[in-house]
């Protein structure tokens, strides 16, 4: 025992406690967007979005499908790489 006490998915007073990950919005509009809309850009800092974003080369469309090393195939839709995701701390 180290005294910390164990939550579930309710903080004090009732509330649910939501997780501060969200799922990037990569249009050009979006604050984490990148100016083709498309997987050509990555955060600075993904704990800090608002350290911008740098450019590299594209990734794979939203409607790619890609094979797994064990040959399982999936579409390359929004959230399925760990780039997709940023800390929003607001």
């Amino acid at each position: 025992m180290d005294g910390y006490p164990i939550y579930g998915p309710y903080q004090s007073a009732g509330k649910l406690a939501l997780s501060c990950w969200q799922k990037r919005d990569y249009s050009r509009s979006s604050p984490v967007g990148c100016s083709s809309g498309a997987r050509s850009c990555v955060l600075v800092d993904p704990l800090d979005y608002t350290k911008g974003s740098r450019w590299v080369y594209s990734g794979p469309s939203f409607t790619s499908t890609i094979s797994t090393l064990s040959g399982n195939p999936i579409t390359c839709s929004s959230g399925i790489y760990k780039q997709d995701y940023f800390f929003n701390f607001s």
